[in-house]
């Protein structure tokens, strides 16, 4: 058999959203300001050392990836997460390839002051020199949808989907999918699960996300374990999510744990949650991202 290590990463749009879907018509413009600074203040630049130098130093084979954002400004890109996550992981000395990109969802803001995009969704990279080889991958946007009122300043859609890459490890197979399912209808959320696992088929599969569910709401089959349960982890363990929107508060203050590796007909030998340690944060003090990494090794 075979050691593989796994992860799921939520990388972090950069800014909290909800103000812009939640807008009272005509108030766009006192939140533009908030907008720009929290960017500038969660700069993806830096952020993508940070978050590259876990992966190097974890030596995941294969790592999903929400919230992967291109961001413009009057037409101009101004933070390209894949490309800067990548270089950065080039820089490291330790490439990987990006797989089953998933652009699924995106939004605009436009006022006055305010002429802002961005776009971007799931993806799964892979070590270049992992023995897992990908041998097919594909996209999919789920059935279920949230649906927002409209508004003549704010456009944004929230289509949501996942990644899939079928591997080869050394001559067994692997079905690695990523996902992000819906943070504010359960019912929605529930819908987007059901419809990915009825097409996951057989055989040893890794499902990785961001499910937007603590693990009693959360609903993966019981054939799919929880790894980090499964590595004997802590219930009450593994928090993976609540750090400040702005990602400067000096403490964690990780309060959820709703990021998950499930294994189907394989071996779960470790699993261990990366990123909320204040030795990974940038040097300006800033949080890799709102979420913690949750990395897993497998035995296929």
């Amino acid at each position: 058999m075979t050691a593989i290590r796994v992860a799921t990463y939520n990388i972090y749009l950069g800014a909290e959203l909800s103000p812009l879907v939640l807008l009272e018509p005509g108030k766009l413009d006192e939140h533009a300001q908030t907008l720009r600074a929290t960017l500038r203040r969660t700069h993806f630049p830096s952020r993508a050392r940070a978050i590259a130098k876990l992966l190097v130093r974890e030596r995941i084979d294969l790592v999903g990836l929400q919230e992967v954002t291109t961001w413009t400004e009057a037409g101009e890109v101004f933070s390209d997460a894949l490309a800067e996550l990548t270089d950065a992981l080039e820089e490291l000395g330790a490439p990987y390839d990006v797989h089953a990109f998933n652009r699924s969802f995106g939004g605009s803001a436009k006022s006055g002051t305010l002429d802002m995009s961005l776009t971007g969704g799931c993806a799964i990279l892979r070590r270049r020199d992992s023995a897992a080889t990908v041998v097919g991958e594909s996209v999919a946007v789920f059935d279920a949808t949230m649906t927002l009122p409209p508004s003549p300043e704010v456009e944004i859609a929230v289509t949501r989907g996942w990644s899939r890459v079928d591997l080869d490890v050394d001559g067994r197979p692997l079905t690695l999918v990523n996902t992000h399912t819906e943070a504010y209808d359960d019912d929605i959320r529930d819908a987007q699960r059901e419809q990915m696992v009825a097409g996951l088929g057989d055989g040893p599969t890794v499902v990785v996300g961001d499910f937007n569910a603590l693990p009693d709401d959360v609903g993966m089959p019981k054939e799919y374990a929880d790894a980090w349960l499964a590595a004997g982890n802590d219930p009450a363990g593994g928090l993976t999510w609540g750090q400040a929107p702005d990602l400067s508060n000096p403490e964690n203050t990780a309060s959820l744990r709703i990021d998950f590796v499930f294994v189907r007909d394989a071996e779960v030998t470790g699993c261990s949650v990366v990123g909320f340690d204040p030795a990974d944060r940038t040097a300006d003090g800033v949080w890799p991202s709102d979420h913690a990494g949750v990395v897993a090794e497998i035995l296929v």
